[in-house]
Parts: structure tokens; C-alpha cells; sequence
């Protein structure tokens, strides 16, 4: 069994502050020599705790460490410091070990045992005491049993005595030399480290007479009010006294339950309270008031006893504020707990380790393993750490599996019960809890929690004047302030920093039953509360077009769960107005933000909803959903469901003569169009949304429009038309404000800058747009600029860490279209830079990707890198494979960039073959194309120039001007009679 060995240097605070150069030096030294020491005698340095040290030992000597260190730092000259004085602990237990740290009940132990201490003293439990073997001349002395400040049950300490040590010190630093009626804790303290720092902060300052631990049942008050008077009762020379009110039926009994606390007794010639505050007159003690919510008419005799007293402190605890003058507040939530199931430190959060606590007691079998952690993990989140309910769910191991909890968990409330007879009838089960909370309420106070619990998460004041505000019942906004006041002050809300309320999980499970249990009231509550963020939504759309677009973002994402709720209720209700008003919002909200498929589910949820529905707002509300739905199917590349819901949203818009629903459904055809490579379609679409766009005078759907044409007209390689497209839609853009498309815009301004040779202006407009994409939280925008940067900067060093980033957020996103064209662009800088090995597997994940997607325009280019890549490793079968296929798709998508880019890189097979004069006929038509801006290929000057060194000048100039006069067709069936291939030239020529 290991051996735990603790060390802190005694006073180190006080000496930082006094001598904080010195202390720099001598803390060097006296971690040097206490770390010579531990590994010398065989043991090992777990961490260093700041002034000191935790080590273990798995044999060696760890009772000779201790003398060694202590005899070392005692012949050390510490300069100005004087003495350097250090307490150690030792003590042997099992404790759980993960990546060199140890966790659990032993380990703290050892540490509650070292602030006990003194320094140049050295301790140790009785199970080590009986278990070591002495070192030479060593002995133990027996200092008896002590009450350690974690207040579990007396412990019995052993001093470790040398002759080279000093023997006599004062008592020990425990409860048991100072005066008080703490109760002993069943089980030790876990966590809080931050709560009771903040604690003793407070009791420290002369001006907090009350303090107040305010929280709901279950949250762990009085644990924590004990453990902070346990850790400060040294600074109340009269002690620390424990008063529990729980029992008590009337404030009137508060005067007899304190004196009984303090053991005083009273004589009958003087009012009690009278006698009370004489005696306290002159004390300097601490008061745990614990529970005071049972007699809150005692508030006035607490400030006439502080006003008596001045010695005197209160530390109450209490499920609402005292509400008197000069009361401080302390808030208590839950505990600590992983976020993340997934968390590989869950052990360290402090639920978690109250979880094993009890898990160990109750199920001493109980095994800590991969299955079970993260089952946990959930357990403590679900009851957001709150103390009580953490150990009844861990009282259940005993018949139930981690699994099995988390099931009845989500249940009901009613697995967290216990038959525990040493637990308050009150806390045997969380729904007791809640119950007696609920009793403390007034019955508006009761109304407000039913109704309040409507919401999902937290919520602003003015949701919730909404959901409250009956038509049958008016209430003022000063109402509802009080009301959430009063619901704050009694622990059933907690007011967040950034002016939102939020109820606590379990309690908000608790109050959705009562509210469920009210049929009309719920019905009426949750159309409230519909139309509340239906609206909410819709104010948002403006500023999710304009220069506020980052703010209307995070909006709607604080409360999407709600907003959610909202959009089903409506479904569920076939509440047209409500999905109508929200839908355009949420299908920007859910494009920005990288969600598409979860907007879509939403969406088509709507659609089957109002599918039987033949009324005019049905069906127009319908319109609108398929046009909206296939924007978010085409955003997640689900090309086929796009298509038929653009298609049915087409013919009911123009049915119902919706000119604003036809034009969206354009735009959106277009898009699709555009995606299959069928330009001249995706032009006329996007003309025919610009037209309805321009006469309505909406500034945000022509800049859109504009954006979509100059998209289109890159893609056909006629860049000068592309650009002036994009500069009209970025004037637009910038008018109001829409910091999205700007960004976009940007990105396709460098796209054309790029193709064109003008790599300053692309890079420019490339970062433009990554940084605010960057600012916007946009992801998927910023894959597609961070991939189009990394393209035109010059390092590969520089750009490789931007083509990660894309492929990451593509991944992450489940968005294979940009991890594919990532893929080809990283492929063809490594291949630019010589690196085929690398560039290889990249470019085959492209294409894969592509052929899967269907998208034509990345099979294309695939096949053409591929079949370049092939040829400069002399692959010429395979190389040929691939350009033939360019070509092939290339053709077939009338794309005559695709097409130039694909006939260049055949005439480089043909090259290679010794087809000089087809490969001169290639060519020269491919020149053609960049009369019509198509893209220049970059080997173009130096194949021409190494067909001239094979063919006779007049030759070649022959070839040269056929091709410059050739049909696309003509071109075609020569590659075919002179390399034996057949190509589909039922296309268009240019």
C-alpha cells in the first residue's frame, strides 16, 4: 500500500510578503534539497504544491525522508528570512492513480492531517504508525485523538520523534484544542476550495457581521458553513457554536435553541433574551444559524443581537435572505461538475469526487472504468452538481448500474430518495426537498414558478413579463420584477451576472410537473411563450442583415433552446403565424452557424405538420418552409432534397401569385443549377430573382442576386463580368451593413484576383475576408477563406497550418464538399513544390469525395491534378485514365475553363506520347478559350516550346492556327484518330 507524504512551509505567506526576494532564492533551495531528499530515499514527487510538496512511496523509506528533510532544512542558513520551518504528514491508504496523480478520500486525508501541524513537526496517521517500520532511533509519541477541520470522525495522530528533530510543540491546529459543538461529519469534505476561500475572506472583514449562505435544499449550506467555522474557528477566541433551527415550530424559540447550543442556562429574575445578550457582550464567537428559513420572524432579533454583541459573527444558512440591514449574501450553487462526457479528468471535478465517495460506501465493489466514467459525467451534470441529489443517485449502486441510474434519472425525480434513517425526514428524497420549499411560497409566488418553468433554459426578465402576463390577469413589469425577486431571494431562481434567471435542473423538472398537472394553464403558458420568441426571432432579421449581424447571432443562439421549444409547439399546433414569423431568422441563424441539418429537421417537422392543411395561411406558410428547407439542404450538400423541395416550392409560390417567395425560389434553383454545372439555367434563375429584387427595392436580395450572377460568371471563366458583378453586389452589401456578405464577397473578389495573375489584390481580399469570418464565428465561411488564403501565400511553411484549419472545420461540421476542394488545393501546392508522394492521397480523398457528392466541377479537377500528378511520375496509363475523364466532365458541364484546363493537360499526355502535332492543335484552341478570359494553364508557353524543338516550323504553325479555328467538336475527333479515345462531343462549342 503506498505511503502519502505531504510537506508546507509554516508561515510562507506572511515571508512572501516580507522578504519576497529572499523567499525566491531560499524557495529554490528548499525545493531542491526536499526533492534530492524523496528521490534518494525512494520515493516519488507527485506535484509541487507551491511551498511544498506531495510525494508517494511504493516501499523505500518514507519515515527516513521526513527526518532527512526536516534535519536539512534546519542546518540551512536562511539569511534574512531567519528560519525556513516545514510540517510534514504522512499516512498509507489505497487511492485511485491516473498519469502520475493520485485521487480520493486517503489522499486528502493526508493533506487535512499536514494543516494540523506545526512546522518542524512530523505527523502520522495511526494506520501508518502501526504499520512502519522505524527508522534508527526514531520513536513515535501518541498525541491522542483529535477532530481534524474536515469535521469526519476524531482521528488519532502520532508525532514522529528523532534526536536530531526537536520534540515539543504547541497543541495541535485541530478542532479539539479550540472551543466549540461542531458537529462530526459522516463522511469528509470534497471540494469548495473557491467557496471557503471566499468564506474566510469575508468573516475576516471587521464590517460583515451576518453572512448569509443562501441557496435552495439539497445545495450542501450547512456542510459548507461548518467546514468555513472549522476552518476559521482559530480566529474567535470564544470558539465556533453550531445552531440548528430545523427543529424549531416558532421564531420564538430561537433565543432558547442558541443558548442551548452555547450550553447557557437561564435564571428566572430576567427576560432570556436579555440574559442572552449579556452574555454574548463581551464574547468574540461565531453563530452557525443553520436553516433560518424555518424562522424567518427571527431576522429582527439577529440584528438586535449583532447590535448587542459586537464581538459576535452569524453565519446563516437559509433557503431566503434574512432581508436586514447589513446582511451579506453568499450564494451557493452546485458543485463543480464535467460538461463533457467525454472529459479525461472528470475525476478531478469535485461532483465527481463526491459521487465516489459515496459510490465506495455505499458499493464497496463499485468499479471506477471506462463505462462507468462517463455515466457519471452525466449524473452530475444532470443534477447540476447539486450535493444532495449527487449522493441519493449514488446510494442506488446497491441495486442499480451507472447506466441504469442515468436512465431513471431522466425519468423522474423520484430515484433520488433515500431510506437512510440518519438523514431529516426533509432530505430523504429531492422531491421532499422540493416540497417543503414549495410550501414556503405564496400562491402568486407558486403561479409564477409553474409558469416560469415554460422555459428551457435561463430567461430575461422581459421573456418572462410575457409568459406571465395573462389577458385575463394584467400584470406591470414592476409586478414581474417582484416577483422574480422574491422567487431569487427564496433560492427557487438564481440571477446571473449577465441579467438572466435560471432554475436549477432538478427544481425546473419539479415545477414542469406542477405546471403539467394544470392542463389550461399549461396550454395557455406555452402559446405565451410561442408567440413571445416567434417575435423575438423576427426582430433579429434586420440586424441579421446589417452591421449588427454578430450580435442578432449570439441572440437568438442564448436562447435557441427555447426558440426551439417555440417552433415546436407551433408545429404541433399548426400555428402558421408563429413558424411563418420565425423561419426566415432561423434559416439565416442556422446557414451562419454551420447548423443546417438541425435547422432542416425543424423544418420538414413544420412542412408534415401542415401537409393536410389546405387553408391560404397554411399553404403560405408552406411556401415559404420549401423554400427555406431547400436552402438548408443545399447548405448541408444534400443536392437531391434541395432540388424537390425547390421544385414543389416553385409551383405553389407561382400558384399563389407570392412574388417574394417565387423570387427566394429562384435564387435558390440557381444555386442548385449553378452546383450541377449547368450555367446558362443558374443564370436565368439568378436573373429572374434579381428582377423582383431590383422592383422591390430590396438592397440585401439584389446584392445577393449580383453576388450569385458574378459566381456564376467566374465559374464560366469570364472574370471581368465576374468581377464588376461582385463590386455592384459589395457596394450593395456595404450599404446596409451585412458584415456576412461583405466577407463573402470579398472572398469571391480574391477568387477572381487570384485566376486572373493579381495575387497581391486576391491575398488582400482573402485576409479581409478570414478575418471576419473570423470575428463572425462564421466556420464554414472561414474554411472556404482560410483554404482560398493558404492558396496564394508564397510559404508552404506559412500556408499548410490555414489548409489544416479548413479540413478540421470541415470535418468537425460533417461538410465533405470543402474537405474535398482543401484536399485538391493543399494537393496542388505540394505538387507545385515537388511533392507528389504527399500530394497523391490527397488528391484521390478529393475525388472520392467529389464522385460522392456528384459534385462535377471538384471531379473534374481532380481527374486533371491526378492526371498531371500521374504523368510526372510516368504513370501514363493511369495518367491518361484521368485526363480522358477531365475532359469527359469537363465537356459535359459546358464548363469551358474546366474544359481549357482539361485539353491542356491532355496535350501535355500527347507530348509525352510524341503526338507533337494533335498536342499543337490542343493547344492552340485552348488559347482560344483565354480570348474569353478562361484560365491561362501555366505550362502552356513551355509545352509550345518543346513541341518546336520536335516539329519543322511551318508544321507547327500549321497545327497552331487549326486549332485556333477549330470547333471544340473538331478538337475532339482529333484527340480520337490520334489517340485512340473517344470523347462525347455533343456539347456546345464555347
Amino acid at each position: 500500500m503506498p505511503v502519502f507524504l505531504f510537506t508546507d512551509i509554516e508561515g510562507s505567506t506572511d515571508k512572501w510578503a516580507r522578504f519576497p526576494h529572499a523567499m525566491q532564492e531560499a524557495l529554490a533551495r528548499h525545493n531542491d534539497l526536499v526533492e534530492a531528499a524523496i528521490v534518494r530515499r525512494g520515493g516519488r514527487v507527485v506535484k509541487n504544491t507551491g511551498d511544498g510538496y506531495f510525494a508517494v512511496f511504493e516501499g523505500g523509506e518514507p519515515l527516513a525522508c521526513a527526518i532527512e528533510i526536516q534535519w536539512l532544512l534546519a542546518q540551512q542558513d536562511w539569511g534574512e528570512i531567519g528560519e525556513l520551518r516545514a510540517r510534514i504528514a504522512l499516512h498509507t491508504g489505497e487511492a485511485r492513480q491516473r498519469e502520475g496523480d493520485y485521487f480520493g478520500l486517503e489522499v486528502s486525508r493526508t493533506a487535512r492531517l499536514l494543516s494540523s501541524g506545526w512546522g518542524g513537526q512530523i505527523l502520522l496517521t495511526c494506520e501508518l504508525a502501526r504499520a512502519a517500520t522505524l527508522p534508527p532511533d526514531a520513536a513515535l509519541y501518541d498525541l491522542g485523538n483529535h477532530l481534524l477541520k474536515d469535521l469526519n470522525e476524531p482521528q488519532h495522530i502520532y508525532q514522529l520523534l528523532h534526536p536530531t528533530l526537536q520534540r515539543n510543540f504547541p497543541a495541535l491546529r485541530t478542532l479539539t484544542a479550540q472551543p466549540h459543538n461542531l458537529p462530526p461529519q459522516p463522511t469528509p469534505f470534497v471540494g469548495r476550495e473557491e467557496e471557503l476561500a471566499q468564506l474566510a475572506v469575508q468573516l475576516a472583514d471587521p464590517a460583515c457581521r451576518l453572512l448569509t449562505l443562501v441557496g435552495p435544499g439539497g445545495i450542501g449550506k450547512t456542510r459548507l458553513a461548518l467546514q468555513a467555522a472549522a476552518e476559521q474557528v482559530e480566529a474567535f477566541a470564544q470558539g465556533a457554536y453550531f445552531v440548528p433551527l430545523a427543529p424549531l415550530t416558532s421564531a420564538e424559540l430561537l433565543v432558547s435553541a442558541i443558548a442551548e447550543a452555547l450550553h447557557l442556562s437561564f435564571y428566572q429574575h430576567e427576560s432570556p433574551q436579555r440574559q442572552l445578550f449579556t452574555y454574548l457582550r463581551e464574547k468574540q464567537l461565531l453563530l452557525i444559524l443553520d436553516n433560518f428559513e424555518h424562522v424567518m420572524d427571527g431576522a429582527a432579533l439577529v440584528a438586535e443581537l449583532l447590535a448587542h454583541a459586537p464581538g459576535v459573527k452569524i453565519l446563516a444558512t437559509s433557503r431566503e435572505r434574512l432581508n436586514v440591514q447589513n446582511e451579506w449574501i453568499f450564494t451557493v450553487d452546485g458543485m463543480q461538475y464535467p460538461t463533457k462526457t467525454s472529459d479525461p479528468d472528470i475525476e478531478v471535478y469535485p461532483a465527481v469526487q463526491l459521487f465516489l465517495q459515496n459510490a465506495q460506501r455505499t458499493a464497496p465493489m463499485f468499479s471506477f472504468d471506462a463505462d462507468t466514467r462517463a455515466c457519471i459525467a452525466r449524473i452530475c451534470a444532470r443534477v447540476h452538481g447539486m450535493p444532495l441529489a449527487i449522493e441519493l443517485a449514488a446510494s442506488w449502486l446497491r441495486m442499480l448500474s451507472c447506466q441504469e441510474i442515468v436512465v431513471e434519472l431522466e425519468n423522474s425525480l423520484d430515484l433520488l430518495s433515500s431510506q437512510m434513517r440518519d438523514r431529516p425526514e426533509r432530505h430523504r428524497s429531492l422531491r421532499a426537498v422540493f416540497e417543503y420549499s414549495w410550501q414556503l411560497l405564496t400562491a402568486e409566488e407558486k403561479t409564477a414558478l409553474q409558469v416560469l418553468s415554460v422555459f428551457q433554459r435561463n430567461f430575461r426578465r422581459e421573456a418572462a413579463f410575457a409568459v406571465l402576463r395573462a389577458p385575463d390577469a394584467p400584470i406591470s413589469a414592476l409586478e414581474v420584477l417582484a416577483l422574480l425577486t422574491a422567487l431569487v431571494d427564496k433560492s427557487m431562481l438564481q440571477r446571473r451576472t449577465n441579467g438572466m434567471y435560471a432554475m436549477q435542473a432538478l427544481l425546473h423538472q419539479y415545477a414542469r410537473e406542477k405546471l403539467h398537472a394544470d392542463p389550461t394553464l399549461e396550454a395557455q403558458v406555452q402559446q405565451r411563450h410561442c408567440a413571445y420568441y416567434a417575435d423575438f426571432v423576427q426582430r433579429q432579421h434586420a440586424d441579421l442583415e446589417g452591421a449588427q449581424q454578430p450580435a442578432a447571432l449570439d441572440a437568438i443562439a442564448e436562447v435557441l433552446d427555447d426558440v426551439r421549444a417555440a417552433w415546436q409547439w407551433a408545429t404541433q399546433n399548426k400555428c402558421t403565424a408563429c413558424l411563418e414569423q420565425a423561419m426566415h431568422s432561423l434559416t439565416f441563424f442556422f446557414t451562419l452557424r454551420g447548423r443546417p441539418l438541425e435547422g432542416l429537421a425543424l423544418f420538414q417537422e413544420a412542412l408534415t405538420a401542415l401537409e393536410p392543411l389546405s387553408t391560404p395561411e397554411a399553404e403560405s406558410a408552406r411556401g415559404w418552409l420549401l423554400v427555406r428547407a431547400a436552402s438548408l439542404a443545399t447548405t448541408s450538400n444534400d443536392v437531391e432534397r434541395a432540388q424537390a423541395l425547390a421544385d414543389t416550392a416553385l409551383a405553389l409560390n407561382q400558384k399563389l401569385g407570392k412574388a417574394d417567395a417565387v423570387a427566394a425560389t429562384h435564387a435558390q434553383l440557381g444555386r442548385l443549377a449553378w452546383l450541377r454545372g449547368e450555367y446558362s439555367l443558374a443564370e436565368a434563375h439568378y436573373r429572374q430573382a434579381l428582377e423582383f429584387q431590383t422592383t422591390a427595392g430590396n438592397l440585401n436580395g439584389q446584392a445577393r442576386a449580383l453576388d450569385s450572377l458574378g459566381t456564376n460568371a467566374w465559374a464560366l471563366g469570364h472574370y471581368t463580368e465576374a468581377q464588376n458583378y461582385f463590386e455592384r453586389s459589395l457596394a450593395l452589401f456595404r450599404q446596409t451593413g451585412n458584415l456576412h456578405s461583405i466577407a463573402l464577397v470579398f472572398d469571391h473578389l480574391g477568387v477572381v484576383a487570384r485566376d486572373t495573375g493579381n495575387g497581391d489584390t486576391a491575398q488582400a481580399c482573402f485576409r479581409q475576408s478570414y478575418e471576419i469570418f473570423k470575428t463572425l464565428g462564421a466556420q464554414m465561411n472561414l474554411a472556404f477563406a482560410a483554404n482560398h488564403l493558404a492558396g496564394v501565400l508564397g510559404n508552404l511553411t506559412e500556408a499548410e497550418p490555414y489548409f489544416a484549419q479548413c479540413i478540421a472545420i470541415g470535418k468537425e461540421y460533417g461538410d465533405q464538399r470543402i474537405v474535398g476542394y482543401t484536399l485538391n488545393d493543399w494537393a496542388s501546392y505540394l505538387m507545385q513544390a515537388g511533392d507528389t508522394a504527399r500530394a497523391q492521397p490527397m488528391l484521390e480523398e478529393s475525388l472520392t469525395i467529389f464522385e460522392t457528392l456528384g459534385e462535377q466541377f471538384g471531379v473534374t479537377l481532380g481527374h486533371i491534378n491526378l492526371g498531371n500528378l500521374m504523368l510526372k511520375n510516368d504513370q501514363r496509363e493511369t495518367a491518361r485514365r484521368h485526363l480522358y475523364s477531365a475532359v469527359q466532365t469537363a465537356v459535359a458541364i459546358e464548363n469551358m475553363r474546366l474544359v481549357a484546363m482539361a485539353l491542356n493537360g491532355w496535350a501535355s499526355y500527347l507530348v509525352d506520347r510524341a503526338q507533337y502535332t494533335t498536342a499543337t492543335k490542343v493547344l492552340g484552341f485552348a488559347q482560344t478559350l483565354a480570348a474569353d478570359e478562361a484560365a491561362t494553364v501555366s505550362n502552356t508557353s513551355a509545352l509550345l516550346a518543346e513541341i518546336q524543338a520536335h516539329l519543322p516550323a511551318a508544321d507547327f504553325e500549321a497545327a497552331l492556327a487549326w486549332g485556333q479555328n477549330a470547333e471544340l467538336a473538331d478538337v475532339l475527333r482529333e484527340c480520337v484518330e490520334n489517340a485512340g479515345v473517344h470523347f462525347n462531343s455533343g456539347a456546345k462549342a464555347r
